[in-house]
């Protein structure tokens, strides 16, 4: 037996844990109380045993269990701890904490969570503090800061649970460090890209207006005054030789021709109209010199008849529109193509369809500059940019930007 049942003379009663042996010889725990009686003037002892074996069963196996849970939280590879909430006290921690933030067990136990936080994290971590059980829950990554001051990212896991009566919080802390400063640098480079690419479209849009003054202003003169020079010389040259009047009639319609692709070529480069009448005007006209040169039908609907927008806005969304065109004459063999331009909860709606062959968005690899171009541009302008396509059924592209100002 586990204790002496004499000591029920001394109280009157008293219990024990003991073992029976059965009739197999099998050794049966069993659970005894005995209480002191007089019996035929004497004292007597009046016991009664209950069989505890199943009881002795759940007890090695919760012992088995915590000696594995204490296995598996002392050898955890990554940091681990448990805190008392509300007050976020360290009640235990494993080896791998120690060794990540440089504190002995013993420093540990001394310190609160917030002795891990650097200073400007205070008022984050005081924001999100919740002291409720919420079982598992991902808190993202934070800052902590080891015993020698240096900062470390982790990414932190939490399960609360009952200990002993106790709300408990068991925390697993993943350093994440170098991929945090990686992906921040990444970001970075990426935020640095887009302003480059922003930049670099406008010293092109400088470049093009600059170009395309140059070409219609000074170009475009001369054109005109060589011209009319030819048609004075027409006029006042006296021949009879059909060869030099067929001549003259021909250079009067080169420089024609040549007046009309100047004029083109700078209106391409920047549309006199996208800065004189606006955007809706300058969709017209591009779209009337679209299906003169392609072929193609266009319709244009438009719920506005002009809408108020930053200067780099308008550029970027003709521009987005001119790219449009050009895949849909260069790849689409469409009939008709279908523009439509709307402004809807604050938001500028562009969407171009076609008719032609369309593609397999999922399946494509081609990823031309043209539509990375686009895509660019809408991004630069906090917009979203979605091309949707099938083979046989045509291609929309759809632009939604925000209007920063109302009209």
């Amino acid at each position: 037996m586990s204790s002496s049942p004499i000591g029920v003379f001394d109280s009157g009663v008293n219990d024990a844990e003991g073992h029976f042996l059965n009739k197999k010889g099998e050794r049966i725990p069993y659970y005894f109380k005995a209480v002191l009686i007089q019996y035929q003037g004497g004292p007597c002892l009046l016991g009664t045993g209950i069989d505890i074996t199943n009881r002795k069963a759940v007890e090695d196996q919760l012992r088995m269990s915590a000696d594995k849970y204490k296995l598996l939280f002392e050898n955890n590879p990554l940091p681990m701890w448990m805190l008392h909430l509300p007050d976020y006290n360290f009640v235990d921690v494993n080896h791998a904490t120690l060794a990540q933030y440089g504190y002995t067990k013993e420093e540990f136990l001394r310190l609160n969570i917030l002795d891990l936080r650097p200073k400007e994290d205070a008022e984050r971590f005081n924001a999100a503090l919740n002291t409720k059980l919420r079982g598992v829950h991902y808190a993202g990554i934070w800052k902590h800061k080891k015993k020698d001051g240096t900062i470390l990212y982790v990414d932190i896991i939490t399960h609360d649970f009952i200990d002993d009566g106790q709300a408990t919080r068991l925390v697993l802390a993943n350093d994440v460090t170098e991929k945090y400063i990686a992906d921040e640098k990444l970001k970075e480079s990426f935020t640095a890209i887009r302003e480059l690419t922003e930049h670099l479209h406008n010293i092109r849009e400088q470049e093009r207006a600059h170009m395309a003054r140059e070409i219609h202003d000074e170009l475009g003169q001369l054109l005109t005054v060589l011209k009319m020079d030819v048609s004075w010389l027409n006029k006042r040259v006296i021949t009879t030789e059909p060869a030099i009047k067929e001549k003259f009639n021909e250079l009067l319609e080169m420089l024609d021709t040549t007046v009309k692709t100047v004029r083109r070529i700078a209106s391409e480069l920047r549309p006199t109209l996208l800065d004189d009448l606006g955007l809706v005007a300058a969709i017209e006209w591009h779209l009337e010199e679209f299906e003169k040169r392609s072929g193609i039908s266009k319709e244009f609907n438009s719920t506005v008849t002009e809408i108020t927008i930053e200067d780099s806005m308008k550029i970027g969304l003709f521009r987005i529109l001119q790219e449009s065109l050009t895949n849909v004459a260069r790849h689409s063999q469409a009939q008709k193509v279908n523009v439509g331009l709307e402004k809807n909860n604050g938001h500028i709606i562009l969407k171009i369809t076609d008719d032609g062959k369309g593609f397999d968005t999922s399946r494509t690899t081609r990823k031309t500059l043209g539509l990375l171009g686009m895509k660019e541009r809408t991004e630069m302008m906090g917009g979203e940019y979605q091309i949707t396509s099938k083979p046989g059924e045509g291609t929309v592209v759809e632009v939604k930007v925000p209007v920063p100002v109302a009209d």
